[in-house]
C-alpha cells in the first residue's frame, strides 16, 4: 500500500469510513486537508472525485448519493471553504440525504488571532448537521467513539447530514504509515420484533462467562424486567450484578459486588472476569467495578434508547436499540455449565457482615435500612450516603430513589419531598449534612408531607474528602474543600414545623429509629451528630 498520513485521527476516520461502506468521496483542494486526501486516495478503498468549488462539490456528492442510495462524503480544507458547503447541507437535511462533510481544521488556539483560513468550524451548520470534533490530543478511544457516533447518525433511521471536523496540526505532510489501523466498528443492534444478528448470536453463544450489570431503574422499570432477570440469575454461566438503585432485590442477584472486588485477591479476581457484559439501565455507583472491568477489553452490549455510544467499561461495544423485554425475548435459551455464577456467589457469601454495633454514619445507615417498614421508599443522597447503603440488604419491597443522573448534592432533599407529595408510602430520606443544608429550602413548603422522614447524618463537613488519597497534603482540605462547620438542623426543623430528634451516641439509635418510623402528623427530621458536633 502507498504511504498514508501519520496523523492517527485521519487514519481512524478513513478506517471507519471504509467499515461503514462509504465508497465515494468528493475531495476539494487544500493543504490542511491534504493528509485526509492522501490517505483516502492512497489506500485504494474509495472512489475519489476532485471538485474545486466547494459549493458545487457538496451538490456533486448529493447527486452521487441519489444515484447510489449510499452515504457519500465531501472533504474540504479549513476556513470559508467549509461554509461554501452549507447550501448542500441544507438540501441534504430537508431531503434526507446521508451526506458526510469532512473538514480539516487548524489549531483552536489560533482562532481569532489573525491566522489565515481560521474560523470557528464547530457547529457551523447549526441544527442542519451536528459537528463531531476530532482533536489531535484526544485519546484514540474517544475519537473512535465520536467517529462511530457520527457515522451511525446516518444509518439509524435518520438519513441526515453530519459534520466531522478533523483538527490537523503541523507537520501536515508526514506520510510514513503503510496501513490503516483496524478500528473497532460499534454495531447497532435493533432488538425489537426480530432475532439478533448472526454476529451477536455468535458472541452470546461463545461467551462462557456472561455478566449482566443493571444500573439505576425506576420501580416500574424494575418490575417489568424482574422475572427475566431472576431467570438469568439462576444460569450457571451468568451472574447478575445490581446495586440497590436498580430496584431489583433478589437473593440470586449480587448487590455487594463492590465488596466482593475489594476483598478478592489478585488471583481470585481473574476468575471473576466476564467475557461478555450486558449493561441495562442508568448509572451505577461503584467506581471499583468500572475500573475492574476496564482492565481487560471485552465485548459489552449496552441496551439504550439514545443514539450515543455509552462506553462505561472501555469495551468492544455493541449498542442494543429497544426495550429490555425485547432483548430477553431475542436471547437464545442456550447456557453453558461454566460455573461462573458459582464463583461470584461463593465470594459474596463469604463476605462478613458490616458492623452496626458502633456509632458511625455507616452503622446508622445499616440499622435504618435493615429496619425499613414494609413498602416504604428510601431516598438516598449522593456522595457517602448512597455508598454506605450499598453494604447492607434492603427489604425486597422497598423502592429506592436517588439523583444519580449527574450525582450532584443539590436537590436530594427536594426530590424526596416531591416523591412524598405524590405517594402514600412512607418516604425515608437519608442525607449528609452538606446536601441537607445546601437544599434546606426543600423544607420551605406549606404542603410538606407528613409521610416524610429525613435522616440527617451530620459530621460537620464533607467527610468523603478525607478518603481521597493525596488531599491530606492540603492545609485547606477540611476548612475549604470539605466545608467544615458547626451547624445543626434544630433551628431549621423548628422553623418549618418538623418534628425534630437529635442523636449523638449509639445507645440512642434504637429508640430514634422506632420514633422515626412511627406514624405522625408532621414530617420528621432525625439528626445524627458525629465527631466534634457531638460535644456541642
Amino acid at each position: 500500500m502507498s504511504v498514508l498520513s501519520s496523523k492517527s485521527s485521519v487514519a481512524q476516520l478513513v478506517s471507519l469510513l471504509c467499515k461503514y461502506n462509504i465508497r465515494h468521496v468528493v475531495v476539494c483542494p487544500g493543504s490542511r486537508n491534504a493528509p485526509i486526501i492522501q490517505t483516502l486516495a492512497a489506500c485504494n478503498l474509495f472512489e475519489c472525485h476532485a471538485v474545486t468549488d466547494e459549493r458545487s462539490a457538496g451538490f456533486v456528492a448529493i447527486g452521487i448519493a441519489d444515484a447510489t442510495n449510499d452515504s457519500v462524503a465531501v472533504c474540504c480544507t479549513s476556513g470559508s471553504a467549509l461554509l461554501n458547503i452549507a447550501p448542500a447541507v441544507a438540501e441534504a437535511y430537508y431531503r434526507n440525504v446521508p451526506l458526510i462533510v469532512v473538514s480539516a481544521d487548524r489549531p483552536y488556539e489560533l482562532i481569532g488571532q489573525m491566522d489565515g483560513q481560521t474560523i470557528v468550524q464547530d457547529g457551523c451548520f447549526g441544527p442542519l448537521a451536528p459537528t463531531y470534533n476530532l482533536r489531535e490530543n484526544d485519546s484514540a478511544r474517544y475519537r473512535n467513539r465520536l467517529i462511530n457516533e457520527a457515522l451511525a447518525h446516518l444509518t439509524l433511521g435518520r438519513r441526515k447530514p453530519v459534520h466531522i471536523n478533523v483538527q490537523i496540526c503541523e507537520p501536515l505532510f508526514d506520510f510514513a504509515e503503510t496501513s490503516l489501523p483496524d478500528e473497532h466498528k460499534t454495531e447497532w443492534e435493533p432488538v425489537a420484533g426480530k432475532q439478533l444478528s448472526d454476529s451477536a448470536l455468535q458472541e452470546w453463544q461463545s461467551a462462557q462467562r456472561k455478566m449482566f450489570v443493571i444500573g439505576q431503574l425506576s420501580d416500574y422499570e424494575a418490575r417489568q424486567i424482574s422475572p427475566c432477570i431472576e431467570k438469568l440469575a439462576l444460569c450457571a454461566d451468568t451472574v447478575v450484578l445490581a446495586e440497590h438503585l436498580s430496584n431489583l432485590h433478589n437473593q440470586h442477584i449480587i448487590s455487594r459486588f463492590d465488596d466482593v472486588l475489594a476483598a478478592a485477591e489478585n488471583d481470585a479476581k481473574e476468575s471473576l472476569r466476564p467475557d461478555l457484559i450486558i449493561y441495562i439501565g442508568g448509572h451505577i455507583v461503584s467506581k471499583r467495578l468500572k475500573l475492574f472491568l476496564r482492565e481487560r477489553e471485552v465485548v459489552c452490549w449496552h441496551l439504550a434508547d439514545s443514539e450515543s455510544i455509552i462506553d462505561i467499561f472501555h469495551a468492544k461495544m455493541r449498542m442494543l436499540k429497544g426495550c429490555a423485554s425485547d432483548l430477553f425475548a431475542a436471547l437464545p435459551q442456550l447456557h453453558s455449565d461454566s460455573g461462573f455464577a458459582d464463583v461470584w456467589h461463593r465470594q459474596a457469601s463469604a463476605l462478613p457482615s458490616v458492623a452496626t454495633d458502633i456509632y458511625s454514619p455507616q452503622s446508622v445507615v445499616g440499622q435504618l435500612v435493615s429496619q425499613l417498614p414494609s413498602g416504604c421508599a428510601l431516598s438516598l443522597a449522593n456522595s457517602s450516603t448512597v455508598r454506605y447503603a450499598q453494604h447492607f440488604c434492603v427489604p425486597s419491597d422497598a423502592v429506592i430513589i436517588c439523583n444519580r443522573g449527574v450525582n450532584g448534592i443539590e436537590g436530594s432533599l427536594s426530590a424526596a419531598v416531591g416523591y412524598a407529595v405524590a405517594t402514600t408510602r412512607l418516604v425515608v430520606a437519608i442525607v449528609g449534612d452538606l446536601s441537607f443544608f445546601y437544599d434546606s429550602n426543600a423544607l420551605y413548603n406549606n404542603a410538606l408531607p407528613s409521610n416524610l422522614r429525613i435522616v440527617l447524618l451530620n459530621d460537620g463537613g464533607g467527610s468523603i474528602f478525607s478518603s481521597l488519597s493525596g488531599l491530606e497534603q492540603s492545609a485547606y482540605r477540611d476548612t475549604l474543600v470539605a466545608a467544615s462547620h458547626r451547624f445543626t438542623a434544630r433551628g431549621l426543623a423548628d422553623s418549618f414545623r418538623c418534628w425534630y430528634l437529635q442523636v449523638s451516641e449509639y445507645a440512642q439509635v434504637a429508640d430514634a429509629v422506632q420514633l422515626l418510623f412511627a406514624k405522625g402528623d408532621r414530617a420528621v427530621v432525625a439528626e445524627f451528630l458525629f465527631g466534634a458536633l457531638k460535644r456541642q
